[in-house]
């Protein structure tokens, strides 16, 4: 303030009281000065009161912390905090209302008077974009005009409160699926991962996230890694030892359980999940024969045809990797005399070349350097063919021992089931014997020329691919 003269008289002196800056009610709502009068002789003193009076022009102020935190399981219309706000004009402060203007999942409800939030529903912290659990909030104030809210910025104002929800062990680990499938050879090497698209995780937060991995298998056939988790991990399940066997029916179906457990929690929350494993054969066993050598006796007047023995093999795998894959052939000197069905392994006498072809062999097996006389074997046998040099793998020897025909010959073949004995000419054989001379030509064996065969019998199974 200050002290404007405004007229001057004989006796009369007038002046007011300005204002000189602009007040505030706020800061100072009355103003005491004394003003004096002077003559320059004498003097008088008097006391001026100025008050403030309030205008509502300040919006309203909100007062105290505006954040808190609350358990993840707090029950629906649990107290969070209480808002509170009053105008920013306190000459005559006028009642203010408050509203949410935001308000994530619709979590929370706000008294428009009171000012107090409380849960509206179930909270899930999980369900929470932020993974801190910090939920914020935007509160508006107002002040009511005329017992109206008033939007004015010179009568409302807002806030942003923060609700922080409180992990509680509420969420067990889970997988990303409650079974599995998958297949896997036999012979599958130690320490192989199945196929598997596994993941686990547990959405809680800090002690209540971690978790133990295990497998609840019998056998002991699998493993898993990793052992522990915290939050989250793919999970690898691996063939811990190499005793899968189809063979063996108790291995070809696993159903393995995999268990996921809280560690660190009272209670530990855990969850589980079914892993089928279906084992498919493999041609992992070579076929085997019941002896290491066979031998059958034959005579030199035995037409093609003539049955001589039989001989199998076994072979423990399934399918075309095991008996119904087998396949017979013979191989060595004179092999060509003899004719095996390559899947029965029945062996007869085959169709042979002259006896003068038998006579140039002889020949060749006592000189076998002799290259003119091989030439002249094979184009006598077939001018068109060409020479091949047989490679043969350690097999199973067979001997054939051709057997005079001075003897008498009596008995029937022997049962083909029967996989070493002395083969006789068959009945029909027997019935024609006594025109052999007249067909000695047709004969396969000569006595003279060779007395015995030392053969090899392979089998093979899987196309070849296993030999025995």
């Amino acid at each position: 303030f200050r002290l404007k003269l405004l007229t001057r008289e004989a006796t009369v002196l007038t002046a007011a009281v300005v204002l000189n800056e602009t007040l505030n009610y706020n800061q100072r709502m009355i103003y005491h000065f004394q003003i004096e009068a002077t003559d320059g002789v004498h003097k008088t003193q008097t006391t001026f009161e100025a008050r403030v009076k309030d205008v509502q022009d300040k919006p309203p102020v909100f007062q105290g912390s505006l954040s808190t935190i609350i358990d993840e399981d707090s029950p629906i219309n649990t107290p969070v905090l209480t808002v509170h706000a009053r105008d920013g004009d306190t000459g005559e402060p006028r009642k203010i209302v408050y509203d949410l203007l935001s308000n994530p999942n619709d979590y929370f409800l706000l008294d428009s008077h009171s000012g107090e939030l409380r849960t509206a529903k179930p909270l899930d912290r999980e369900a929470l974009t932020d993974s801190t659990g910090l939920i914020p909030l935007l509160i508006r104030a107002r002040e009511l005009v005329n017992g109206v809210p008033s939007d004015d910025p010179l009568t409302s104002a807002t806030a942003r409160a923060t609700v922080t929800i409180r992990d509680v062990n509420d969420s067990p680990p889970t997988f990303n699926k409650k079974e599995y499938e998958v297949e896997l050879l036999e012979n599958t090497a130690e320490g192989t991962p199945l196929n598997l698209d596994m993941s686990v995780s547990d959405a809680d937060v800090g002690i209540n996230s971690k978790f133990a991995l295990r497998l609840e298998d019998l056998s002991g056939v699998f493993d898993v890694e990793p052992k522990l988790v915290t939050g989250y991990s793919q999970v690898n399940i691996r063939v811990a030892n190499g005793t899968l066997d189809y063979e063996n029916p108790d291995h070809r179906k696993f159903i393995v359980l995999l268990v996921a457990e809280e560690t660190d929690t009272n209670p530990k929350l855990s969850s589980t999940a079914t892993i089928h494993v279906s084992v498919r054969d493999a041609n992992d066993n070579k076929p085997t024969f019941e002896q290491e050598s066979y031998s059958a006796t034959v005579s030199e007047a035995a037409l093609p045809g003539q049955y001589i023995t039989t001989i199998t093999a076994k072979d423990v795998d399934s399918g075309s990797f095991g008996d119904a894959g087998i396949r017979y052939s013979l191989s060595g000197t004179g092999a060509e005399l003899f004719n095996v069905n390559d899947q029965t392994g029945v062996i007869t006498l085959a169709d042979c070349q002259p006896q003068s072809n038998r006579r140039l062999r002889r020949d060749l097996h006592e000189n076998e350097s002799d290259a003119h006389a091989l030439e002249m074997l094979s184009m006598h046998a077939n001018p068109n063919s060409e020479l091949r040099e047989i490679n043969t793998e350690p097999t199973v020897q067979y001997t054939l021992i051709a057997q005079t025909p001075l003897q008498p010959e009596v008995a029937a073949p022997p049962s083909p089931s029967s996989p070493s004995a002395s083969a006789s000419p068959s009945p029909s054989t027997a019935n024609d014997d006594k025109d052999a001379s007249s067909k000695a030509t047709a004969t396969c064996l000569d006595y003279e020329t060779e007395t015995t065969y030392f053969l090899s019998y392979k089998v093979n199974v899987g196309n070849g691919k296993e030999q025995a």
